[in-house]
This record gives C-alpha cells, sequence and structure tokens, in this order.
C-alpha cells in the first residue's frame, strides 16, 4: 500500500464464510486514488558577512528587517515558519532579528545544543548558521530533503580561510564556495540585481566578510545576486530534487579523464575498438589523418593507426545511478559511414545519414537505459583508406 492508495472492505455474508455465527471479512485493496506528493525544494541564502543581521546591522540599515521577512518568505512562503539559529554568535542570536520574526508570526528559537542530525534538523523549516561549525554533510542531506538554511560568513572565527572552510564542503555541494579571506566591503550597499529577497530593501550593512564564489555559473540553481566590485555579496541555491541532473562519465573521443585534448597516437581511455576486421587485436588511439571534419579543442578523431577494409565497433560506458528518463546528445562524424548505434545491444534504428565524414551529424538517445552500466556502440564500416570516429559535445542528464 502507498500513502493515499483507497481501501475498499468487501464483507462476505455467504454462510459457507462462516460457523458458529462468526463472520469472515475479506479486505482488498485497489489503487485508485493517489495522494499528490508536494515537492519540496531545498534552498540557501548565503551572506558574505555576519553584520547584516545583527542589531548593528540593524541600525545602520531600516531595510534589514524587510530582508529577514523576505528570507522567511522566500524559505515558506506566505505561511509561518519554524526557524532555529543553530548558533552562538551575535550575528544571530541578538534581539532585532527575533523579533522582526516573531512579530511577523514566524517561531523563532536558537542554541547550539539541539542534536544535528536529519531527523532533529527536520523538526525546522529553516536553519540558521553563523559561526559554530556543523556537520556539513548532515546540512547537505538536510537542504537535499527540502531544508532551508540561511549562512552568514565573516563571522572572524578562526580567521578567513579556516572561516571558508568550515561551509565550503556544504557549499560545494550546491555550486558556491566562500573565499578564504576578508575583503574590505564595509557600509550600507543597495542591492544591484532584482531578486524576491531585495524587495523593498534599498541598502544593507556590510562590514569585511568571506566574498562569495560561483562554482557553477551556467546552473540555474545557484546565482550571486547581490556583488560590490566584482565580490560576490548575498547569493542563493535551490535544490530541485525533479531538475535534470548530468551525467558524470560522458567522453567526448581523443580526451583523457580531465577532457583535455590528447597528443597524437595517443590510445583513447574512454572508447574500445570491440570489432575490427581479421585476428590481430588494434586499439583505438588519436589519429594523424586530415578528415574534412576537423579536429577541435574539445575532440579529436580516433581510430586504428593501419586502416583496414572492414567493419568496426566503438563502445564507450557511462553510469545511470538511477532515473524515469534520461536524454545523451552529441555531435558524431565518422568515416566512412555509421551502419548502426546501439544502447545496451538494443539498435536505435540507424538515427543518422548513411556517410557523415564530412559532415557532422546531431546525435540524441532517449531510450534504452539501463540502471548502473550502460554502453553504446558506433558501428562503423570502412571502404576504402582511412577509418575513423569522432564525437563532439556529448552530454547527458536523467532525473
Amino acid at each position: 500500500l502507498q500513502p493515499g492508495d483507497t481501501i475498499s472492505f468487501v464483507i462476505n455474508d455467504d454462510t459457507k464464510w462462516y460457523g458458529d455465527n462468526t463472520g469472515k471479512l475479506t479486505i482488498a485493496y485497489s489503487a485508485t486514488a493517489k495522494a499528490t506528493e508536494t515537492v519540496r525544494k531545498g534552498k540557501i541564502v548565503v551572506n558574505c558577512d555576519e553584520w547584516t543581521l545583527c542589531n548593528a546591522g540593524f541600525q545602520n540599515s531600516p531595510d534589514a528587517a524587510t530582508f529577514v521577512l523576505n528570507i522567511a518568505k522566500y524559505f515558506v512562503g506566505e505561511g509561518k515558519g519554524k526557524f532555529h539559529a543553530l548558533s552562538t554568535h551575535n550575528a544571530l542570536v541578538e534581539s532585532s532579528l527575533e523579533q522582526t520574526l516573531t512579530k511577523a508570526g514566524h517561531t523563532w528559537t536558537k542554541g547550539t545544543k539541539i542534536t544535528v542530525d536529519l531527523p532533529t534538523l527536520s523538526k525546522y523549516d529553516a536553519i540558521f548558521l553563523a559561526g559554530d561549525a556543523v556537520d556539513n554533510q548532515v546540512l547537505i542531506q538536510y537542504v537535499k530533503n527540502g531544508g532551508k538554511v540561511y549562512l552568514a560568513a565573516g563571522t572572524g572565527w578562526g580567521g578567513a580561510q579556516p572561516e571558508a572552510d568550515r561551509w565550503n564542503t556544504f557549499l560545494g555541494e550546491f555550486g558556491l564556495k566562500f573565499a578564504g579571506q576578508y575583503d574590505g566591503t564595509a557600509g550600507n550597499l543597495s542591492p544591484n540585481q532584482s531578486h524576491p529577497l531585495f524587495a523593498g530593501v534599498k541598502s544593507l550593512y556590510f562590514h569585511l566578510g568571506n566574498p562569495i564564489i560561483d562554482l557553477k555559473p551556467e546552473s540555474p540553481l545557484n546565482e550571486i545576486i547581490q556583488t560590490h566590485e566584482g565580490r560576490g555579496l548575498i547569493a542563493t541555491a535551490e535544490f530541485d530534487p525533479t531538475a535534470p541532473r548530468v551525467i558524470a562519465n560522458l567522453y567526448n573521443t581523443g580526451v583523457d579523464d580531465a577532457r583535455q585534448v590528447l597528443g597524437d597516437s595517443i590510445e583513447d581511455p574512454h572508447y574500445k575498438l570491440t570489432t575490427y576486421p581479421g585476428a590481430t587485436e588494434i586499439r583505438s588511439v588519436t589519429i594523424l589523418t586530415k578528415f574534412p571534419v576537423a579536429n577541435t579543442k574539445t575532440a579529436r578523431w580516433i581510430g586504428p593507426n593501419t586502416p583496414s577494409v572492414g567493419d568496426y565497433s566503438y563502445t564507450t560506458t557511462f553510469t545511470l545511478p538511477h532515473f524515469s528518463e534520461a536524454l545523451i546528445v552529441g555531435e558524431l562524424s565518422a568515416d566512412d559511414r555509421i551502419t548502426d548505434i546501439l544502447i545496451n545491444g538494443v539498435s536505435l534504428g540507424n538515427p543518422l545519414p548513411l556517410s557523415s565524414w564530412t559532415t557532422i551529424s546531431k546525435l540524441s538517445i532517449s531510450k534504452g537505459f539501463v540502471v548502473g552500466t550502460n554502453t553504446i556502440e558506433f558501428k562503423v564500416h570502412n571502404s576504402h583508406g582511412p577509418t575513423g570516429l569522432r564525437i563532439d559535445s556529448i552530454s547527458g542528464t536523467y532525473r
């Protein structure tokens, strides 16, 4: 049975089902109504500096209270949140912050005596952090289970680099990090980007924080939303369990594990020649032949150094830990021609033009995947002369 299933009760009153006036009850269920699960996104607000929410921050900037209420709304919407400051630092335990939240109807508690594990943190809608070290792996679990975190640095506790190190395992999981030095930013600074956190906020107070660095500027899930002279002051990150995740171990042809292009006549570590003419084993290496479709800074042609007429198969593998759907795309060229592409031994139905050594064809795979190790096989026929395969811009996602 699953949450939300409908259970139906069928009572049999036929005499063959009972004796001595004792009835028998038969229970059956049908999953005719499923409860709709609400997907909870984990959210993080990162501040380079702790002064913003302490009493001095409120005194220096009249908009600090509005900023705090915007954080609460970002975390819990229009509802009333249950928040806990897992800190002893004055950035989070002074009166202005507490009064602002409680007057708005939120619950605010503070202190470091609670157990730091997922069941305990999950009792709160959001955890506020500054100064005191907290197990980064527990924080990662908490956010991935829909928890919300406000994190402030710049406290001076232990020095700039130790303070950054205290949080960067946690932040790195969501595409951000603190720099290991305190900057010279100080005073009331105006937001320079539009964001719901800055609704009604004209300025916030900062004083010598750890600048924030965006490790994944291409990701829509994390962004630096306020900067000063190129340094990150405030950032957000989200974890969406329904968002596509990147397939990590897909590689272009002719590159090493760091995706750097290999030199000449070097064996490709990711694409293997598993079928080739003749009985002597040959390997796929980066080849010197100049094809109409040229090598690039991100991919090279691979093939046998001593090509023969016949059929070749190049295989590469990748991993899917779990998925409901997946997609792989890329660019493909082959000499002389692709005869088939298979995923886990099943043909995709010859999706590319027969002749592809003078052109770049688009590759797209959206079916045939399995949990665990997957194998893509590219079948190439060589009629004469050089032969090879070039895969470029290959990438994949799953959810």
